[in-house]
């Protein structure tokens, strides 16, 4: 097996017209959508349903909430992620207690300069 940094080196190392190939492998982006933005947006959503950490009443309260978001492409390597829950908490009949709430989330993914080998003269 290789290492993450020979991994990495590997990817480093690789020419970049060599990009359309792997493309192929290793995503489902086609490669004539590689330059334009909008074809490489990505788009989630899903359920949620979990436990919270906390008791009301020796109740345990529970959270159900529908997600969706988005992945913004800001270059070559990096995301901008965005994301909207829609949910609720606890139960009126057996907690007395009922919250309906919204989330925002903004977050970012700012790929591979976290692995880059420095080098010093």
């Amino acid at each position: 097996l290789l290492s993450p940094y020979d991994y990495w080196q590997f990817w480093r190392n690789t020419d970049d017209r060599d990009v359309k190939r792997f493309l192929n492998f290793f995503t489902e982006i086609d490669p004539s959508n590689v330059n334009s933005f909008f074809k490489r947006i990505t788009y989630r959503g899903g359920l949620l349903y979990k436990k919270s950490p906390f008791l009301i009443n020796s109740e345990e309260l529970y959270t159900t909430a529908v997600t969706f978001g988005m992945s913004l492409p800001i270059g070559t390597i990096s995301r901008i992620n965005l994301g909207l829950e829609l949910g609720k908490r606890g139960n009126v009949e057996k907690l007395s207690i009922k919250e309906n709430y919204l989330k925002f989330i903004i977050g970012s993914s700012i790929n591979n300069i976290w692995f880059i080998k420095r080098k010093f003269d």
